[in-house]
């Protein structure tokens, strides 16, 4: 069990890295008092040349990888995602391979942005959509039937640079069965990254 799971709310905020030369992304999750309980990041290298090599390979192959990990540092969870022009699939496995369930952009249009979670036999859980970035809103998680399950609040700020550092917060409404509560804390990182355009 990893714990952040039973943390509701539970906020998910992307790190300012705006710093680091080809840092690659980031972001920590932690409970509303603002205690970190899991880092993720992508793996990119110590070196700024590594960084700028793997970031390159990243975008020609069209795949992301992020690690999840304890603030011990113990890797919790891999984030692996493949994406097409108009589709984003992240896949999320424990630290031996072993796959949970996806998070997966499953639409794209001019005004709306639709994300499935489906478990690890591919059956649909529950699915949100919200307004494409950075005009975002708010929006509920719906399970079978439309019912609601969570909701996301998306908030954030603008660095220095202007860019725009989104913060997540879930709140589940309910008891879910596995791995749903672990999908959904994990679901705001892939519905900011799945829009992020690598050049």
């Amino acid at each position: 069990m990893i714990p952040l799971v039973n943390v509701d709310p539970l906020v998910v905020s992307a790190v300012d890295n705006a710093d680091e030369l080809f840092g690659g992304l980031a972001y920590e999750l932690r409970d509303t008092k603002g205690r970190v309980l899991a880092r993720a990041h992508e793996d990119l290298g110590e070196s700024a040349g590594k960084r700028l090599f793997h970031s390159f390979t990243r975008s020609m192959m069209n795949t992301r990888s992020l690690v999840v990990e304890a603030p011990d540092g113990q890797v919790l969870l891999l984030l692996e995602e493949q994406r097409t022009r108009t589709k984003s699939r992240t896949s999320v496995s424990t630290p031996a391979g072993a796959l949970i369930g996806t998070v997966t952009r499953t639409d794209d249009s001019a005004f709306r942005r639709r994300f499935a979670l489906h478990d690890a036999a591919h059956r649909k859980l529950a699915s949100l959509s919200t307004a494409p970035k950075p005009m975002w809103k708010d929006c509920t998680v719906q399970g079978p039937g439309k019912r609601s399950l969570a909701r996301i609040q998306i908030g954030g700020y603008r660095n220095r640079t202007l860019t725009h550092i989104p913060e997540f917060t879930v709140r589940q409404r309910e008891r879910l069965p596995d791995p749903l509560p672990l999908l959904l804390r994990v679901a705001p990182m892939p519905l900011d990254y799945a829009e992020c355009v690598d050049h």
